[in-house]
Protein backbone atom coordinates (compact mmCIF):
# COMPACT_ATOMS: atom_id res chain seq x y z
CA UNK A 1 0.00 0.00 0.00
CA UNK A 2 1.14 3.45 -0.56
CA UNK A 3 -0.30 7.04 0.02
CA UNK A 4 0.40 9.34 -2.91
CA UNK A 5 2.56 6.50 -4.08
CA UNK A 6 5.46 7.08 -1.75
CA UNK A 7 4.96 5.66 1.40
CA UNK A 8 4.31 1.62 2.61
CA UNK A 9 2.71 0.58 5.43
CA UNK A 10 5.82 -0.59 7.21
CA UNK A 11 7.18 3.10 6.09
CA UNK A 12 3.42 4.98 7.44
CA UNK A 13 3.51 2.48 10.64
CA UNK A 14 7.02 4.08 11.51
CA UNK A 15 5.91 7.46 11.33
CA UNK A 16 3.55 7.00 14.38
CA UNK A 17 3.70 6.37 17.65
CA UNK A 18 1.93 2.93 17.53
CA UNK A 19 0.40 0.19 15.79
CA UNK A 20 -3.21 1.03 16.59
CA UNK A 21 -2.89 4.69 15.60
CA UNK A 22 -1.36 3.48 12.36
CA UNK A 23 -4.55 0.99 11.88
CA UNK A 24 -6.55 3.55 13.12
CA UNK A 25 -4.92 5.92 10.15
CA UNK A 26 -4.97 3.54 7.17
CA UNK A 27 -8.72 2.33 8.48
CA UNK A 28 -9.91 5.68 8.17
CA UNK A 29 -7.99 6.06 4.55
CA UNK A 30 -9.41 3.27 3.61
CA UNK A 31 -12.96 4.28 4.67
CA UNK A 32 -12.68 7.14 2.18
CA UNK A 33 -11.04 5.43 -0.80
CA UNK A 34 -8.31 7.79 -0.55
CA UNK A 35 -5.94 4.25 -0.24
CA UNK A 36 -5.93 1.11 -1.70
CA UNK A 37 -4.14 -1.93 -0.87
CA UNK A 38 -3.50 -4.25 -3.66
CA UNK A 39 -4.47 -7.34 -3.62
CA UNK A 40 -1.34 -10.19 -4.65
CA UNK A 41 -2.28 -13.62 -5.10
CA UNK A 42 -0.27 -15.85 -3.35
CA UNK A 43 -0.27 -19.95 -3.90
CA UNK A 44 -1.33 -21.69 -0.67
CA UNK A 45 1.32 -24.51 0.19
CA UNK A 46 0.55 -27.84 -0.87
CA UNK A 47 -0.59 -30.30 1.66
CA UNK A 48 1.78 -32.82 3.28
CA UNK A 49 -0.84 -34.29 5.17
CA UNK A 50 0.47 -38.13 6.19
CA UNK A 51 3.82 -37.16 6.43
CA UNK A 52 3.79 -37.17 10.13
CA UNK A 53 1.65 -34.21 10.12
CA UNK A 54 -2.67 -34.43 10.84
CA UNK A 55 -5.45 -32.95 8.51
CA UNK A 56 -6.19 -30.81 11.70
CA UNK A 57 -2.35 -29.17 11.95
CA UNK A 58 -2.16 -28.43 8.62
CA UNK A 59 -5.14 -26.65 8.96
CA UNK A 60 -3.82 -24.79 12.12
CA UNK A 61 -0.80 -24.16 10.77
CA UNK A 62 -2.14 -22.45 7.39
CA UNK A 63 -4.78 -20.20 9.50
CA UNK A 64 -1.87 -19.41 11.18
CA UNK A 65 0.95 -19.01 8.60
CA UNK A 66 -1.51 -16.56 6.61
CA UNK A 67 -3.04 -14.49 9.17
CA UNK A 68 0.31 -13.56 10.20
CA UNK A 69 1.55 -12.92 6.98
CA UNK A 70 -1.07 -10.92 6.32
CA UNK A 71 -1.07 -8.98 9.23
CA UNK A 72 2.70 -8.55 9.54
CA UNK A 73 4.25 -5.62 10.65
CA UNK A 74 0.88 -3.45 11.92
CA UNK A 75 -0.66 -6.85 13.46
CA UNK A 76 1.69 -7.77 15.96
CA UNK A 77 -0.85 -8.22 18.70
CA UNK A 78 -3.75 -9.10 16.51
CA UNK A 79 -1.77 -11.77 14.73
CA UNK A 80 -0.72 -13.53 18.70
CA UNK A 81 -4.65 -12.78 20.08
CA UNK A 82 -5.32 -15.38 16.81
CA UNK A 83 -2.29 -17.81 17.41
CA UNK A 84 -3.27 -18.23 21.02
CA UNK A 85 -7.24 -18.92 19.79
CA UNK A 86 -5.44 -21.13 17.21
CA UNK A 87 -3.44 -23.49 19.85
CA UNK A 88 -6.88 -24.03 21.54
CA UNK A 89 -8.20 -25.54 18.48
CA UNK A 90 -8.21 -29.15 19.22
CA UNK A 91 -10.63 -29.94 17.10
CA UNK A 92 -12.49 -29.51 13.39
CA UNK A 93 -15.77 -27.65 15.06
CA UNK A 94 -12.92 -25.54 17.47
CA UNK A 95 -11.38 -24.48 14.47
CA UNK A 96 -14.22 -23.34 12.35
CA UNK A 97 -15.50 -21.43 15.61
CA UNK A 98 -12.21 -19.13 14.91
CA UNK A 99 -13.16 -18.38 11.20
CA UNK A 100 -15.15 -15.41 12.22
CA UNK A 101 -11.97 -13.61 13.50
CA UNK A 102 -9.72 -14.97 10.87
CA UNK A 103 -12.19 -13.25 8.36
CA UNK A 104 -12.13 -9.85 10.46
CA UNK A 105 -8.69 -9.93 10.68
CA UNK A 106 -7.88 -11.06 7.25
CA UNK A 107 -9.97 -9.98 4.54
CA UNK A 108 -9.11 -5.91 5.90
CA UNK A 109 -5.91 -7.07 4.00
CA UNK A 110 -5.69 -9.38 1.56
CA UNK A 111 -9.30 -9.38 0.48
CA UNK A 112 -12.62 -11.14 0.63
CA UNK A 113 -11.51 -13.59 -1.94
CA UNK A 114 -7.80 -14.48 -0.49
CA UNK A 115 -9.85 -15.42 2.83
CA UNK A 116 -12.37 -17.60 0.99
CA UNK A 117 -9.42 -19.39 -0.81
CA UNK A 118 -7.95 -20.35 2.27
CA UNK A 119 -10.19 -21.36 4.30
CA UNK A 120 -11.99 -23.09 1.56
CA UNK A 121 -8.38 -24.99 1.73
CA UNK A 122 -8.72 -25.52 5.47
CA UNK A 123 -12.26 -27.32 4.60
CA UNK A 124 -10.50 -29.79 2.48
CA UNK A 125 -7.93 -30.50 4.84
CA UNK A 126 -10.62 -30.94 7.59
CA UNK A 127 -12.75 -33.03 5.59
CA UNK A 128 -10.09 -35.41 5.87
CA UNK A 129 -10.02 -35.09 9.40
Amino acid sequence: MSVSGDKTVTELGRLFKSPEITNSAIDQLLGHDLIAIPRADVALPPSNVGEGITSLQQARQLLNDTAVMALGFLGGISALRFTLKLEHCYSAPELRAIYPNYRQLVAKVRGEDFVNAVLERVEELLAKV
